[in-house]
């Protein structure tokens, strides 16, 4: 199943990816900025080292390690028309305000009750 769903993702980015060198920046970049982001707000955890070794950092970069080798899994005939993502600042303040809440907040866990 995990197979299929990187499978059909690799398909929906190929009008993203033009040349084949593309996919660094729109599949492996992302996978490195979310494990990252996860790892930072795991160090936080008040369970320890420990919990980021054995859980946090697995999951982080296993569980979405499809998007290292999804370009294996793309079409070869390349998209009839190309899609870019202009950058835009303000998506990458926003990007960063929300990241930090995510590590800063979540990162220490949410308690319930008194």
């Amino acid at each position: 199943m995990y197979v299929l769903m990187v499978r059909l993702l690799a398909i929906s980015i190929r009008s993203f990816v033009a040349e084949r060198r593309m996919y660094n920046t729109v599949g492996r970049l992302p996978y490195l900025a979310a494990g990252i982001f996860s790892c930072a707000a795991g160090m936080l955890d008040p369970l320890g080292i420990k919990l980021l070794l054995v859980s946090t950092i697995p999951a982080a970069f296993g569980g979405s390690s499809g998007l290292l080798w999804a370009d294996a899994l793309m079409p070869r005939a390349g998209p009839e028309k190309g899609l870019a993502v202009n950058r835009e600042p303000g998506w990458w303040i926003a990007a960063v305000v929300v990241g930090g809440c995510y590590i800063f907040y979540l990162g220490r866990g949410i308690k319930f009750g008194t």
